[in-house]
Formats: structure tokens, sequence, C-alpha cells
């Protein structure tokens, strides 16, 4: 076997077509596709990172694919996988090759490219995780892995009625409230469309104009360029022949034909990741978001063309369809020395920084705003 590593995203264009077809063939994860790589790759250069992606190829056929990105910091060469940690990275290989792209890639980080450090994060009971492992152990490199965090799940087993009942009363009424809510507002309807339609990402923007991320911003009228930016992964996706039926849909739920919240799913080869949830705050108290979640979900198991549905992150409302989680684990080899130690040891300090900011800014979603205000969390 042997690699085929592209760094520009005009090369990667002349090979998206086999790189598809491979990811349709054996793919269960839809941000594989070559129109979300080419986002990455793009968002990855605008952050002053070198993508690679990398092919394996037998015979001129494509057999396994993967991309990492490479960064620079203090002098020192750092890799870890292309995609985001929320959308599951991996490499995607064909069984009998796994072995062979996990060693040939590892070699062209570590020895080629002379990383210092490569961090790699699997999802849970990935083949190439024991592999990357293996390989570490044969060339005498010392690796530590680590839990990184869970993501929920639901195993379909059967259509909605069957999976409304075995999830009891309390389920069943818990969204009959939600409904008699809404009742009481006015007309209200679910409608599905395609993610990548105009009228469909005006509709989204709407909702992002009124969401908790905007809450005392004074912005209430966003455009395409305000969304977030992994929205548009979804709301800019414009597949080939063989991809456009792929196309991520989304589920709005609208009241007096106002969107008020809206659900994102992408699907492929009968698994779906229920990939964004937005809700206009103005209406927090009818739970529009834990609703057209739902309605998703329904449509997915009725649908029959889905065996499992990915949420992608773990959250507390999860638990209304499911108790099932994956965890993700992160495997770190580092090439060490004393300088080396000391200055990773700051970079590691720094990004950890970063992360808690983020996570305390993501907790305004679930808690009262009033605990904001007063200063109790966040500020100190």
């Amino acid at each position: 076997m042997s690699l085929k590593v592209i760094t520009d995203a005009n090369e990667f264009d002349k090979i998206q077509p086999s790189w598809d077809a491979f990811v349709v063939k054996t793919g269960t994860n839809w941000h594989f596709l070559g129109e979300v790589v080419r986002a990455q790759m793009a968002r990855c250069r605008s952050q002053g990172g070198i993508p690679l992606v990398v092919l394996g190829l037998t015979e001129g056929h494509v057999v396994g694919v993967c991309a990492f990105e490479m960064r620079h910091r203090l002098g020192l060469r750092y890799s870890n996988f292309l995609l985001p940690t929320v959308l599951s990275p991996d490499f995607l290989v064909e069984p009998e090759y796994h072995q062979s792209l996990v060693e040939e890639s590892l070699d062209f980080l570590l020895r080629r490219m002379r990383c210092r450090v490569v961090t790699l994060d699997f999802p849970t009971g990935s083949p190439q995780e024991a592999a990357s492992k293996a390989y570490f152990a044969e060339n005498g490199l010392r690796s530590t892995s680590k839990k990184l965090g869970k993501h929920s799940v639901l195993l379909v087993d059967g259509i909605w009625k069957d999976f409304e009942r075995r999830r009891g009363s309390n389920f069943r009424n818990h969204f009959k409230k939600i409904e008699s809510k809404l009742t009481e507002r006015g007309p209200w309807r679910i409608v599905q469309a395609k993610a990548n339609s105009a009228e469909c990402i005006t509709k989204i923007a709407t909702v992002e104009s009124h969401s908790w991320k905007h809450e005392g911003t004074g912005e209430r009228s966003l455009g395409l360029a305000d969304l977030d930016p992994t929205l548009l992964d979804y709301t800019s996706y414009h597949g080939s022949q063989l991809t456009d039926q792929l196309c991520p849909r989304v589920w709005f739920l609208e009241l007096q034909d106002t969107p008020i919240a809206f659900a994102i799913a992408a699907e492929i080869n009968g698994v779906a990741c229920l990939a964004k949830t937005s809700y206009d705050s103005r209406y927090r108290n009818l739970y529009p978001g834990e609703y057209v979640q739902n309605a998703v979900i329904r449509s997915l198991l009725d649908s029959k063309l889905v065996f499992r549905i990915d949420f992608m992150t773990f959250l507390p409302y999860h638990r209304r369809w499911t108790s099932s989680w994956e965890d993700r684990e992160t495997l770190r080899i580092s090439l060490r020395g004393f300088a080396f130690s000391a200055l990773d040891a700051v970079v590691r300090r720094f990004r950890l920084a970063k992360r808690v900011a983020k996570r305390q800014a993501s907790y305004r979603q679930f808690l009262p705003q009033r605990l904001f205000n007063d200063g109790r969390i966040g500020d100190r």
C-alpha cells in the first residue's frame, strides 16, 4: 500500500470523487465526506495550520483515508486529526488494510514531518486505536491515553410507536404538555427542508439571532457570514451527483409562521447524527429545542433507514430518549526531551485555559441568566 498526501484544497478537488465514492461505500460518519473535509482544510489554513489529507492506495484504488492537521508552536510541530473531536474523527479503511494505513500514516507524521507530538482522539472501540498503540510499542515510543468525554447514542429497534411505548407514559405526557402550550400561543407546525436551500438558511439565521448565544449583544439580524462556522458545513453543502442525496436535512418548529427552533440531522449508511439544535430563547419555557429534536428522532425512526442515532455530545436532556453513551479516548505520543517537556507544558496549560473559558460560556445555555448577571459564574 502507498500513501498519497494532499495539502492543497485545489489538489483535493481532483481526488474528491474517489474520496467520496470510498466514503459512501464504507463509511458511517457523514462528516468524512469530501465537502466537509475540504471546508476543514480551508479552516485549518485560515488558522495557520497545515492540512494533511491522506489516501491509502493499492493498485490505484482507494483502500483507506484519513486527515490530519499540523501546527507549529514555539518552534515545535504538533499533529492531530483534522476533524474536531465532536465529529468523531478516525481512520476510515478497509479491514485488511487498517494496520498498514495506521503504520504508514504515523511513520509519515513522526519521521517524515518530524512532529514532536501526535494526538489522536478516537471513538470508542476503534480498531485503529489498538493498531496505533501497537505501532508505538513496536517502535519503543511511550504513549498516554485517557478518556476524553462521552456522546449519547440511540440504537434503533423498531419504529416510533414501539419506541414511544417503551419510553413510558411520562415521556408521552411531557411532549403532550409542550404541544398544549404551543397550541395556546397559536397555530404551530413542524416543517422539513434541505439544509442548503436559501429559505432554510434564512430561517436558521432568524432563530440564531434570538438564541442564547446572542443574548445581551443587541444583535437581532444575522446574515450567512454571522452564523456559527460549524453551521456552514451543513448549510453550504453542495454534493456531487453521487452525494447529493446525502444533503443534511433541517426540521423547524414554527409558531404562527415564525421559526422558533431548528435541528439538523445528517445520515449515511444507516447512521444519523444530530448535528445541531438551536432555539429562540424568548420561547425557552416551551422547550422548543427538545420538541424539534423529538420530531427529528420520530422522523428518523419511521423512515426505517436508520439503525443508530449519534447525538454527538453528552447533555442531560438526552436522557429523554436514551441512557446509552459511548466514550471518546485521546491517545498521545510525544518525543520528549527536557526542553521539549517544559515548552509542551506551557502550550498545554494555555490550551486548557481556552477550553475552560469556552465551557463556561456554554453554561449559559442551561443555567439561569441571573447567575451570570450577579457575577457568581464566569466573572471571577
